[in-house]
């Protein structure tokens, strides 16, 4: 089995994180996204603290399509620094690479 690799990343709002969803899936560079409960985010930008909201996007992909979707996400998001984080995954049920696999078709 070849695997799959989970990309996590957040958008600033609602309306990007379901086109995001939408357009990934879509475009079958991801067989799945989910949209996780909005979260509350802390960090400094540019020297500033920040407090935002923000949508968090878990997709899950074939290992050979994780870089093609990381790069569509960069594409696509209105951050000018997104956190696109990923990290590969060995053991899949076969009924779910199954059904990934259907997916990517």
């Amino acid at each position: 089995m070849a695997g799959l690799t989970l990309i996590y990343t957040l958008c600033g709002s609602d309306q990007e994180a379901d086109e995001m969803c939408r357009t990934l899936v879509g475009e079958k560079l991801a067989a799945c996204a989910n949209r996780l409960a909005a979260c509350t985010s802390y960090f400094e930008w540019r020297g500033e603290m920040q407090c935002r909201t923000e949508f968090p996007i878990l997709f899950k992909t074939l290992l050979l399509s994780g870089d093609e979707a990381k790069k569509r996400i960069e594409e696509i998001h209105s951050y000018d620094a997104p956190a696109i984080i990923s990290w590969d995954v060995d053991n899949v049920s076969a009924q779910f690479y199954s059904w990934m696999l259907k997916q990517s078709a």
